[in-house]
């Protein structure tokens, strides 16, 4: 570590034009990595929970089946995000855990489509 640390140092100092070009070069990969709007995150998160096999436990639309509960119960008042990611990774009761196969951008993607799902939102009172 300390030996990377001491080249870079030595390339700032002898060669400011490098250590800039190598800057913008590490912001420009990082930025377009996290490049994906709210909107497309969502739209990615619903592909994967379809090729993933989520919809196998939990129904097409996260509706439950009798393999897995249903994913409603996870709205904006009850579970984070971060618990949600959690629950992903490390699984849970009958869930295996997916840390291992989905990438945290994966995770993220499926978080988002999880939270934006229509069901999660509360239901405003029906009139009688």
């Amino acid at each position: 570590m300390f030996g990377k640390l001491f080249l870079t140092m030595r390339i700032v100092r002898r060669r400011p034009q490098t250590a800039f070009t190598l800057l913008v070069l590490a912001v420009c990969s990082c930025a377009t990595a996290h490049s994906l709007t709210h909107a497309q995150r969502i739209q990615s998160g619903a592909a994967l929970y379809a090729e993933k096999g989520c919809a196998y436990c939990h129904g097409k639309q996260a509706q439950g089946t009798p393999k897995g509960p249903a994913l409603t119960h996870l709205g904006w008042w009850r579970w984070r995000g971060s618990r949600i990611a959690l629950q992903i990774e490390n699984g849970g009761a009958k869930m295996p855990a997916f840390g291992d196969s989905l990438k945290p951008d994966e995770v993220a993607d499926l978080v988002a489509w999880l939270r934006s799902h229509p069901h999660f939102r509360p239901a405003a009172p029906v009139a009688q």
